[in-house]
C-alpha cells in the first residue's frame, strides 16, 4: 500500500470538513477497495474511519484487515465473550456474533454519515449500549446535517436486515453514484445543518420518510430467526 501521508479518515474529517466532492470521491475510493476484497473472498469487519488512510492527493485506502475473514469460514465471531470489531461501525449482525459481506456494506453506510456530519450514528457509554442501538433503534434520519438526497441511499446501505440492504459492494457503487453530482462545497459540521463557503442554504420542504421494504417489520423478524425474541441481551 502506498505511504498515507495525509493521515486517517477520522483525523482528517475532524481537521478539516470536507467537500461533497470530497465525500463522494472518498466513499467511491472506499467502495471499489471493499469490493475487490470481497472479490477475493475476504470481508473486513472492522471497517471505521481510523482505517482508512489518506495520500497527499486524498485518495483513500483501506487499512487494518487484521479481524478479516474469508467468505467460506462460518466460526463463531465471538472469542469468550469479546465481539470482535469496534462497536460503533459495527453491523447489527456482528453483535449476534454473524457476518457476511453485507456487513462491510452496512459499515460503509455508517462511514459515510460520519463524512457528511462529523458524528457517529450511534453513541453509547458501553459496548453494549451501542450495540443495542444498532439492533433495535430507527435509523435517525432526517438530520439537519444529512442532504436530503443521501437519506434514501441511507436508509438502504444501514437497514438493519442484511437482506434490506444493498447486496454487493458494485450495487451499492451504483445507488451512491445516483447521489453524489452534488456542488463541490465545504461541508461545515454545525447543529444548522450543512453550510459551504456558496452561502446558506435555502429552507429545504418537508418530506416523507421514504419506504424501504418495510425494514421494521422485516428486521424484527430477522432478530427473532437469529436470537430470540428482542430482550437485549446479545
Amino acid at each position: 500500500m502506498p505511504y498515507a501521508s495525509g493521515g486517517n479518515l477520522r483525523s482528517r474529517v475532524r481537521r478539516n470538513p470536507p467537500t461533497k466532492e470530497e465525500i463522494a470521491e472518498i466513499f467511491q475510493n472506499i467502495t471499489g477497495g471493499i469490493g475487490h476484497a470481497h472479490s477475493h473472498g475476504l470481508i473486513h469487519r472492522d471497517l471505521k474511519p481510523a482505517n482508512i488512510l489518506l495520500n497527499e492527493e486524498g485518495r483513500a485506502f483501506i487499512a487494518d484487515f487484521g479481524i478479516a475473514k474469508t467468505m467460506d469460514n462460518n466460526t463463531n465471531m465471538t472469542q469468550a465473550g469479546i465481539i470482535l470489531g469496534s462497536p460503533s461501525y459495527m453491523a447489527p449482525e456482528q453483535f449476534l456474533g454473524q457476518a457476511d459481506h453485507r456487513t462491510d456494506i452496512y459499515s460503509m453506510g455508517l462511514i459515510l454519515f460520519f463524512l457528511l456530519t462529523g458524528r457517529k450514528l450511534y453513541k453509547g457509554r458501553l459496548p453494549f449500549e451501542i450495540g443495542k442501538r444498532h439492533l433495535e433503534d430507527p435509523i435517525p434520519l432526517p438530520d439537519p446535517q444529512v442532504p436530503s438526497e443521501y437519506e434514501p441511499f441511507l436508509y438502504k446501505v444501514l437497514a438493519k436486515n442484511p437482506d434490506n440492504r444493498y447486496q454487493t459492494a458494485a450495487e451499492m457503487l451504483q445507488g451512491f453514484k445516483q447521489i453524489a453530482k452534488t456542488r463541490s462545497a465545504p461541508v461545515s459540521y454545525n447543529s444548522g445543518g450543512i453550510s459551504s463557503s456558496l452561502g446558506p442554504n435555502p429552507p429545504l420542504p418537508e418530506k416523507p420518510r421514504p419506504e424501504v421494504s418495510n425494514d421494521s417489520a422485516s428486521s424484527a423478524r430477522w432478530m427473532e430467526e437469529k436470537r430470540g425474541p428482542v430482550t437485549g441481551r446479545f
